[in-house]
C-alpha cells in the first residue's frame, strides 16, 4: 500500500522531506479524497493532486479529462475513438503517468528518491519499473522486508485513519471509484452488487461509445465454446439478475498496474512501442 511506503519514507527522512503526489482520474470514489487528506495529515506531509488537462481536439484546453472522455470525446475532449481494455490501458498512461511525469520533471532531480508501494512479493514489478524508467531513483521500502497488509492497517489505526471504503466493499483497490477498463467480470459484478448506480453509469457510457462509434467493442469479454466474445455490461446485468454471475465466480483483481510499468502506447497506430 502506498501509504505504508510513505510512512516508511517519513520515518527515515522526516515529513518536511517527503511530498505525496496523487493522480486524480476524475472518477475517484469520494471516500478516497477523505483518505488521502487524512493520510497526508497524519504523516505531516505536503499533498499534491495532479490531473490531466485538455486533450487533442478539446474545445477547452484547460478542462480536466476523465477515462470515458478519453474514449468517447464527451464534453468536447476529442477522444481516441477507441475503448481501453485489459491490453490497452491508455487511460492509465494519459491520466496517471503523464501528470505524474510532468510533476516529477518539474519538482524532482535524478537524485530524488521516488517511493512506490510495491511489497516484497512484487520484486518483479520493482525490476520492471527500474528497467522501464532508469532515469529515476526508485525506492521500494515495502519490498525490503515482509510487511503484511494487517501491519500497515495497524499503522493507520494508530493514526486513527480508516482505509478507503472500497476495500471494505470487496474491491482489491480503491482506484477510479471501483471502475477500471482492465477489470474482469468478477470486479464488475461486485460493482453492480455494491454500487448499482455507479455500475449503471458505466453501463450507459459503454453503450454510448458503441452507439456513437458504431463499434461493437466492450470492456469485458467472455469465453463461450472456446471463443472470446464481447460481453456488454448490459448483458452482465441480465446474467447477474438471473443468478448466472456472482463476484465470487471470477478472480477479482483488475490487471491495471502502476502506470510506469506498462509499455508506452502509440495512440496513432494502436500499438505498443517496441512491439
Amino acid at each position: 500500500m502506498s501509504w505504508g511506503a510513505a510512512k516508511l519514507a517519513v520515518d527515515q527522512y522526516g515529513p518536511d522531506e517527503v511530498d505525496l503526489v496523487f493522480a486524480d482520474t476524475g472518477i475517484e470514489d469520494e471516500d478516497n479524497y477523505r483518505f488521502i487528506v487524512q493520510g497526508a495529515g497524519a504523516l505531516g506531509c505536503q499533498l499534491h493532486i495532479v490531473r490531466m488537462r485538455g486533450h487533442k481536439g478539446a474545445k477547452n484546453p484547460d478542462a480536466y479529462i476523465t477515462p470515458w472522455e478519453l474514449c468517447t470525446g464527451q464534453d468536447g475532449s476529442g477522444g481516441e475513438g477507441m475503448m481501453a481494455n485489459s491490453r490497452v490501458g491508455f487511460c492509465s498512461i494519459l491520466l496517471k503517468r503523464k501528470p505524474l511525469d510532468t510533476w516529477m520533471r518539474k519538482h524532482c532531480t535524478p537524485e530524488t528518491r521516488i517511493v512506490i508501494g510495491f511489497n516484497i512479493e512484487e520484486i518483479e514489478r520493482c525490476e520492471r519499473l527500474r528497467k522501464n524508467k532508469p532515469e529515476w531513483n526508485w525506492w521500494f521500502p515495502l519490498a525490503e522486508k515482509p510487511y503484511s497488509y494487517c501491519e500497515i492497517k495497524s499503522w493507520l489505526e494508530g493514526y486513527n485513519v480508516r482505509l478507503p471504503r472500497l476495500y471494505d466493499m470487496g474491491f482489491n483497490h480503491a482506484n477510479c471509484g471501483g471502475f477500471c477498463f482492465k477489470a474482469g467480470i468478477g470486479h464488475f459484478a461486485n460493482l453492480l452488487e455494491k454500487m448499482p448506480e455507479r455500475f449503471a453509469f458505466h453501463e450507459r457510457m459503454e453503450q454510448r461509445f458503441r452507439d456513437s462509434t458504431g463499434k461493437h467493442n466492450t470492456i469485458l469479454r467472455r469465453t463461450v465454446n472456446g471463443e472470446k466474445i464481447f460481453y456488454p455490461l448490459s448483458q452482465l446485468r441480465q446474467d447477474y439478475l438471473q443468478g448466472l454471475v456472482r463476484p465470487s465466480d471470477f478472480r477479482m483483481p483488475c490487471e491495471c498496474g502502476v502506470m510506469w510499468e506498462q509499455p508506452e502506447f502509440n495512440l496513432m497506430n494502436g500499438k505498443e512501442e517496441g512491439k
